[in-house]
C-alpha cells in the first residue's frame, strides 16, 4: 500500500524551511508533495491533482501567502474539497479576509525558525497521523501499542481548539446593548473588580483582597493546596458573569502562549450558564449544548475521557447559581451538576461557582468546602477609570460624569455597580442628568432601551405603547419571579406583539433552545435584575388597581425563605408607589421580627439577623417614606439602626 500523501502549500521565501520539513515527513514515512517535484506541463494542473490526491495539506500561511493567487487556489480548492488543512506559521502575522475565514478557526504550529518547526514537527505528525485516511504501513506497526493515546492526544487538542475557538470569538467582545453596533472589545472596556476573601475561609485566616480576578485562581485552600471549589458572590448587577467570561477569554488567549500565569495551570476551561442546564444534563451534555459546536470533531465519550484524563487541569466556571432550580440541589439523588456543586465529583478539578448573596444557603453544607471571594464591584477609582474608557472619544462628558457623581452621593454609591455604571453612561450620554435612586435608575434606563429602539425604527412613539408594554412583561415576569423562580419562557408565554417589540427594544432576548432535542426558542429578559423591575412595574400598578391581587403576591412571598430571594423586586416595588411600600414593609415586618425574636432566644441578635435588616432599610429608602411613617414598625426592634440610618442615609 503506497504511502499517504502529504501536501505542503507555501509561499516561495518559506521554500528552504519546507524542504526540510519535506525532508522529516519522509523519514516519517509519507508521501510529500510540494510545487518543486514535476512540475512540467499547465501549472494549475500540476497543482489541482495534488491537491485532489492530497490526503492532507499543510499551509505555510503568511502574509505573502495570503497576496499569492497560486497559494490562495491551492487553498480554497483544498477547502472546497473537504481537505484536512494544518496551519503553518511562517511569520508573526494575523490572518484576515479568505485567509483568516480559513486559518483563524484552526489550530496552528509555529514555524517561524528552524529551531521552532523542529520542536514542533512531532506535534505536526501527530496532527498528521489522526486527519490522513491511510497511514504507512511500517509506521502503523510500530505505533500499535501507543495507538489509544495517540488517540486521546489528538482528541484532547481538538478539544482545546474548539473552546479556544468559541472564547475567543463569544467572549472577546462586550456588547453595551443588546442590539444595535454597540459593541466594545473585551480588554478596551474591561476594568478590574473589587474581590476580597472571607478571613475565615483563606488559608491564612484573614480577609485578602485580590487584586485581579484570575487571581482567585491562586487560592489556597486550608490544606494549604490549591482551592477546588470557589465561590464568587456578588449583588446583581456586580460583574459576576462578565468576571467568568473575562477569565474564559483570558484562557484561550493564554492557552499555547507559553508564558506562565495563573492560567497556565489549566489546560481545559469550560463555562457553563446554570439557568439553560436541564435536569437531566450531565456535565458533557451541558458542554456539547452551551460550547461546542454542532457539527465538533468530539463524541461525547471523547470530551469524557478528555477530562477524566486532565480533571486536575480543568477550569469550570458555574455561573448564575441564583437562576438554578433550588429543588435540584436539595434532592438527594442528585446529577452531574448537582455532585460537582457539592463536591463529590470532580474533587480535583477548580469549580468556580457564581451566585447572588442570597443564594449561598441553597448550597447547605457544602457551602464550608469553599472558599467565598465576595464581588463589591467598582472601587471609586476604578469607576472613573471605567468611566474615562466608556467616553474616550468624549473626556468632556466623562469629566461632567465624574463631577456630577461627586455632588450625588446616592448615585456615586450605585455607580460602584458594573451595570448601573453602564446605564448611568449610557443617559449621561443622551441627557447629561442623573437619577436619584437604584429604582428610578432603572426606570429611565428601560425607558432609554425603548425610545432608542422607537426612534431607530422611526415610530412615532405613545407612553400608553410603552407602559402597556411593560404590564404584560411585568405580569408574566411575576408569575415566573414568585412561583418557582422562572426565568427561561416560552414564545407563547407572551402576547405576540409585545414579544416582538420587546425583542426589538432589547428587554428581551430570543435564542434557541440550545439542547439537541429541542428546537423552539427561549425567551428570557435582558438581565435577571429586568425581569425583577419589570415584574415590581406590574405589582406595583396593582396597589391602586386591584389591592386584593397585590395582597396575594405578598403571600407568596411572605414567607422567612422567599423574602431573601425577592430582595431586589421588593425594593423597585417600594420604590415605584410609596402605597405599595405602605402594604410590603409591615408584612415584611413580621418576617424579620421573627427572625429577631429567633435569634435573642437561642443567645442574642446574632450577626446574621443584625445583616438581615438591611435589605428592610433598602426598601425604606427607596419608597421615600417619611421616617417617622415607619416609626413604630422599626424602632422598637432596632432602635439603634434607625439612628444609624438617620445620620447615615448613604449607607443604604
Amino acid at each position: 500500500m503506497d504511502p499517504p500523501l502529504v501536501m505542503i502549500s507555501y509561499q516561495w521565501d518559506a521554500q528552504q524551511r519546507m524542504l526540510k520539513l519535506k525532508d522529516e515527513l519522509i523519514k516519517a514515512g509519507y508521501k510529500v508533495w510540494m510545487d518543486v517535484d514535476k512540475m512540467q506541463g499547465n501549472l494549475d494542473d500540476r497543482m489541482s491533482e495534488a491537491v485532489e490526491k492530497a490526503s492532507v495539506i499543510l499551509a505555510c500561511f503568511s502574509s505573502k501567502y495570503q497576496m499569492s493567487t497560486s497559494c490562495k487556489k491551492e487553498a480554497q480548492y483544498g477547502d472546497y474539497l473537504k481537505k484536512p488543512i494544518i496551519p503553518l506559521k511562517y511569520e508573526e502575522y494575523q490572518p484576515t479576509g479568505w485567509l483568516g475565514l480559513l486559518i483563524n478557526p484552526l489550530l496552528y504550529y509555529d514555524v517561524q525558525t528552524d529551531e521552532t518547526m523542529m520542536q514542533e514537527l512531532p506535534k505536526i505528525i501527530k496532527d498528521v497521523e489522526q486527519k490522513i485516511s491511510v497511514r504507512h504501513e511500517d509506521l502503523a506497526s510500530s505505533l500499535t501499542s501507543h495507538v489509544s493515546i495517540r488517540s486521546t492526544s489528538v482528541d484532547f487538542e481538538v478539544c482545546q481548539q474548539e473552546l479556544r475557538t468559541f472564547y475567543q470569538q463569544e467572549m472577546g467582545t462586550v456588547q453595551l446593548l443588546p442590539w444595535g453596533d454597540d459593541v466594545i472589545d473585551m480588554d478596551t472596556i474591561f476594568v478590574n473588580l473589587t474581590l476580597a476573601v472571607d478571613g475565615k475561609q483563606s488559608s491564612g485566616g484573614s480577609r485578602e483582597d485580590i487584586e485581579r480576578v484570575e487571581d482567585m485562581l491562586g487560592l489556597k485552600g486550608r490544606t494549604g493546596q490549591r482551592a477546588s471549589r470557589i465561590l464568587l458572590r456578588g449583588f446583581a448587577g456586580s460583574g459576576k458573569s462578565t468576571a467568568m467570561a473575562k477569565i474564559a477569554y483570558d484562557w484561550a488567549k493564554n492557552l499555547d502562549s507559553g508564558v506562565s500565569n495563573m492560567f497556565s495551570q489549566f489546560k481545559l476551561l469550560f463555562i457553563l450558564s446554570l439557568r439553560e442546564i436541564e435536569s437531566n444534563e450531565t456535565l458533557t451534555d451541558a458542554i456539547l449544548d452551551q460550547i461546542l459546536p454542532q457539527d465538533t470533531k468530539l463524541s461525547k465519550q471523547d470530551l469524557e475521557d478528555c477530562i477524566k484524563l486532565h480533571s486536575k487541569e480543568t477550569l469550570i466556571l458555574l455561573d448564575g447559581l441564583d437562576e438554578y432550580p433550588m429543588e435540584r440541589l436539595q434532592k438527594k439523588v442528585t446529577g452531574d451538576i448537582e455532585s460537582i456543586l457539592a463536591n463529590k465529583k470532580l474533587r480535583d478539578a477548580c469549580v468556580v461557582v457564581a451566585t447572588r448573596p442570597e443564594k449561598v444557603e441553597d448550597l447547605g453544607e457544602h457551602q464550608k468546602q469553599y472558599i467565598h471571594v465576595k464581588l463589591s464591584g467598582f472601587s471609586e477609582e476604578n469607576v472613573e477609570v471605567y468611566i474615562k474608557k466608556f467616553f474616550q472619544d468624549s473626556q468632556t462628558k466623562a469629566k461632567g460624569l465624574i463631577k456630577a457623581l461627586g455632588q450625588s452621593p446616592s448615585i456615586k454609591v450605585l455607580a460602584q455597580i458594573p451595570v448601573m455604571l453602564l446605564m448611568l453612561c449610557l443617559l449621561w450620554s443622551d441627557a447629561q442628568k442623573l437619577p436619584d435612586t437604584h429604582t428610578a435608575l432603572y426606570e429611565q434606563a428601560v425607558l432609554y432601551l425603548w425610545k432608542r429602539y422607537r426612534r431607530s425604527a422611526d415610530i412615532t412613539d405613545k407612553d400608553d405603547d410603552f407602559e402597556e408594554v411593560l404590564l404584560h412583561l411585568g405580569r408574566v415576569a411575576l408569575d415566573g419571579l414568585t412561583s418557582d423562580g422562572k426565568l427561561i419562557f416560552l414564545e407563547n408565554d407572551f402576547p405576540a406583539q409585545v414579544l416582538e417589540e420587546a425583542c426589538k427594544a432589547g428587554l428581551l432576548t430570543k435564542e434557541r433552545l440550545r439542547s439537541k432535542l429541542n428546537v423552539c426558542n427561549s425567551i428570557s429578559f435582558l438581565h435577571k435584575s429586568v425581569q425583577e423591575y419589570c415584574a415590581a412595574y406590574f405589582w406595583a400598578s396593582l396597589a391602586d388597581n386591584d389591592v386584593d391581587l397585590f395582597k396575594s403576591y405578598l403571600q407568596r412571598i411572605g414567607d422567612d425563605l422567599q423574602v431573601f430571594a425577592q430582595v431586589e423586586l421588593l425594593t423597585f416595588c417600594c420604590g415605584m408607589k410609596k402605597k405599595a411600600a405602605s402594604l410590603i414593609l409591615p408584612q415584611l415586618m413580621q418576617v424579620f421580627k421573627h427572625r429577631t425574636e429567633e435569634s435573642v432566644r437561642i443567645g442574642g441578635i446574632t450577626q446574621t439577623a443584625d445583616k438581615d435588616i438591611w435589605p428592610l432599610f433598602r426598601m425604606l429608602r427607596e419608597s421615600g417614606l417619611k421616617y417617622d411613617i415607619v416609626h413604630s414598625w422599626f424602632e422598637p426592634l432596632f432602635q439603634s439602626k434607625v439612628v444609624e440610618i438617620r445620620q447615615n442615609p448613604h449607607l443604604l
